[in-house]
């Protein structure tokens, strides 16, 4: 994501505060996430990473009732194909 549109996604992403619709996940109807992450998810074009929260981590939810996550995404915008890396904090 160039800088221009990374921060200007910051700034947008600090507009949503709460919710007003819950949309739960396809694979697993049980995870519901917030308008904010929808739209994220929808301009970073980043679905598969709720994918992986819906298969990987909220499976871990039924020993505690929040889980916190914190993530790092690195992009490689010189190639023709966006790579993708996730470290998790």
């Amino acid at each position: 994501m160039e800088t221009l549109r990374k921060e200007a996604l910051e700034s947008e992403l600090m507009q949503f505060i709460g919710t007003e619709h819950w949309h739960k996940h396809p694979l697993m109807p049980t995870m519901t996430y917030t308008d904010g992450v929808k739209y994220f998810a929808e301009q970073t074009e980043s679905y598969w990473l709720l994918d992986v929260i819906a298969t990987e981590y909220f499976p871990m939810l039924k020993d505690q009732p929040f889980y916190l996550l914190r993530w790092s995404l690195k992009m490689d915008l010189a190639q023709s194909l966006s790579k993708m890396a996730i470290v998790k904090n």
